[in-house]
């Protein structure tokens, strides 16, 4: 691993520094189908973290923390977040609390844009993004 301390930070960002040492090719180990051993959580944060190593105009994020645990989701949306501050990111979510700080939420139906704002207009405004959010807070 080079010794960049920002590539490092990058790494502990995601989370991905613990088990690093373990991966038979280092951050070259392959994180798809041919994936070696790595779990689906850790294949994840080495996506993650290959993404923040590498800046672009459009980064874009499908679900990111879905399958990490509580910890490592947090630690890896506060990387994400702080690198949406530098390049534009459309994240695709249903985690609705990962997006209080968003700049704008765009609320889909069927393939097409209902409703769209801040969250903080959203979920009082009495409309999908507001529904979707009483709904989650019932299964907590």
């Amino acid at each position: 691993m080079p010794a960049n301390k920002n590539y490092k930070q990058r790494w502990d960002n995601a989370w991905v520094s613990e088990f690093l040492p373990l991966l038979p090719q280092g951050v070259d180990t392959p994180v798809g189908d041919q994936a070696a051993r790595l779990s689906v959580g850790q294949a994840q944060r080495v996506a993650v973290a290959r993404a923040l190593l590498n800046p672009c105009s459009l980064l874009l994020l499908d679900e990111p923390a879905a399958s990490l645990d509580a910890h490592s989701e947090q630690r890896v949306m506060e990387a994400l977040n702080a690198a949406s501050l530098r390049q534009t990111t459309l994240m695709v979510t249903h985690q609705l609390e990962d997006l209080a700080d968003w700049d704008v939420i765009w609320v889909m139906q069927d393939g097409r844009i209902i409703e769209q704002g801040r969250y903080a207009e959203l979920s009082v405004a009495g409309g999908p993004f507001a529904t979707l959010l009483a709904h989650r807070q019932e299964e907590i």
